[in-house]
């Protein structure tokens, strides 16, 4: 069985982790944070202030406060941005910038410690100061709760030190020059630890409050009037909770709501014919697991000739409809390096010598039941059959897929994730020996010691070279085959919706309801 299962926090860590349940750990700053906008039908208009905005959302949750890791995955990155303001975010080129900061430097040349900067005159919604000591307690906080999902995070901190009111020094176990990117979610939206609202959730520094809160139906928020930044458009937002795909979209077209969360390639191909309009980026990436320590898959040669089998590019097409891109690296295309070590290009002649040499064998490839996963499954099936390789098609739910997953019972797994996007904070969770991602219980000291040398590298092109050489380390080895970067994101009526941004090039989809407004106030 895989060394790396963690009984710590798996709830959280799954609600991150996988796209349907979404994305992982690590914008504007508050002088540019209302001029951003997602096309020119938006950016032509002036703001309206008044009005509702109606938000269709794919999933349940559970809580609103950070450490329980029921907001801190992009699909709901909406409702978080609502009531809590982060520390750090991700601008339109996909800068990293600071937002409830002032600024995030480091103190050292090993960046072994980082002194944070907050904004003064920033306060929670009950008119309490956001200080030094609330940063700390928040952090200590969600390095303690069991539902959190920065509680390896926070592990990696040695000690915070309030240096004044506005300012927070962090003294690092080892040396992390990616540090600042872990606040901009639940880490760094920054939650009181002295005052809840009336449904028992803590109180955030954001532009609304929760004035209605009622699980698996929906969340109404509320403007804030005393906001420490500039005010929300909209008075109210409501988020309905629409599970089902297809009603959520045909809610919109139907004019119920004014935009919806999705993660479905033919919405998203099929939105201008409704009159509709996108704002997606490429924030997860799908990719096939290899249990390493079963067979067939204790065989380097075994998956290294399914890695060669599949070609992506016809993946994109049948599962993706065509959107996003393929992926060819551990390196997402908006990670800001290029990508000199791709992963083997598909080759089923170099395939088919593999099994020539090895001799044909079979297996079973688990999907989580989303039609995008089985789609991508019958390709695939298709594809390893032509080169002597039996693929058996497993689907199930997401709780089997999960438990699967976690106790490392089966053979091969189909696994999308968003924690690609942040690559410079995740691939040691990923690839990493003992890594709280590395499902693969894969294990090799010399990526382990690049690893090591990236966290304390702060140079970007140097980075961009230890990136690749990992990457190029992987590969010969084959723990994991990389398949399609998928569209996700938000769809909307823009002749009543407005003030949504582009998510093009940023490493994650973090939706910002206070920018929005509802064009007929």
């Amino acid at each position: 069985m895989p060394s790396t299962l963690k009984l710590v926090g798996l709830g959280a860590l799954t609600a991150s982790l996988a796209f349907t349940a979404a994305a992982c750990a690590p914008s504007d700053s508050a002088d540019v944070a209302s001029s951003s906008s997602a096309s020119t039908e938006t950016s032509a208009s002036e703001p309206v202030d008044g009005g509702t905005i109606v938000y269709g959302l794919d999933r349940d949750i559970a809580s609103l406060d950070p450490a329980s890791g029921a907001i801190s995955s992009q699909t709901v990155q909406s409702v978080a941005n609502s009531i809590f303001d982060a520390l750090m975010q991700y601008d339109e080129a996909g800068e990293l910038v600071p937002f409830l900061a002032e600024s995030f430097e480091a103190a050292d040349e090993t960046s072994s410690e980082w002194v944070l900067t907050l904004r003064e005159g920033v306060t929670f919604s009950d008119g309490s100061v956001l200080d030094a000591a609330a940063v700390i307690a928040h952090v200590q906080r969600l390095g303690t709760e069991e539902t959190s999902a920065s509680r390896a995070t926070v592990a990696t901190i040695a000690n915070m030190e309030e240096v004044s009111a506005t300012e927070v020094r962090f003294t690092l176990v080892a040396p992390n020059a990616s540090f600042p990117q872990y606040f901009t979610r639940d880490l760094g939206q920054i939650a009181s630890t002295t005052a809840t609202d009336e449904f028992g959730f803590p109180l955030g520094t954001g532009p609304y409050v929760t004035t209605e809160y009622s699980a698996g139906t929906g969340i109404t928020m509320t403007k804030r009037e005393d906001y420490w930044g500039e005010a929300a458009h909209a008075d109210t937002v409501e988020f309905q909770i629409l599970p089902d795909a297809d009603s959520r979209y045909q809610s919109l077209v139907s004019g119920a709501v004014d935009a919806i969360w999705s993660e479905v390639p033919s919405q998203f191909t099929g939105a201008e014919a409704d009159g509709l309009a996108t704002a997606t980026g490429n924030s997860a990436t799908s990719f096939g697991l290899f249990n390493s320590y079963a067979a067939p898959f204790d065989s380097v040669e075994a998956r290294q000739a399914v890695v060669l089998a599949i070609d992506p590019q016809a993946l994109l097409a049948v599962a993706n409809d065509g959107t996003g891109a393929v992926a060819t690296s551990v390196l997402q295309t908006t990670s800001g390096y290029d990508i000199t070590d791709p992963q083997p290009a598909y080759d089923p002649e170099a395939a088919q010598a593999i099994v020539d040499e090895i001799g044909g064998f079979e297996f079973s490839y688990l999907t989580d039941g989303r039609a995008e996963a089985a789609a991508r499954a019958a390709a695939m099936q298709q594809m390893l059959a032509e080169v002597g390789i039996t693929m058996t098609i497993q689907s199930s739910d997401m709780a089997t897929w999960g438990a699967a997953l976690y106790s490392g019972e089966y053979q091969m797994l189909d696994f999308t994730t968003s924690l690609f996007g942040n690559i410079d904070t995740n691939l040691s969770m990923l690839v990493g020996t003992g890594g709280l991602a590395n499902f693969m219980g894969y294990s090799n000291e010399d990526v382990d010691a690049m690893l090591a040398e990236l966290a304390g590298e702060t140079d970007h092109d140097a980075r961009g070279v230890l990136l690749n050489s990992v990457a190029a380390q992987v590969w010969d080895e084959a723990p994991l085959v990389m398949y399609t970067e998928n569209l996700a994101g938000v769809i909307y009526n823009p002749e009543t919706l407005q003030g949504v941004e582009d998510f093009e090039n940023r490493p994650q989809v973090s939706v910002q309801t206070r920018l929005m407004w509802h064009a007929e106030g």
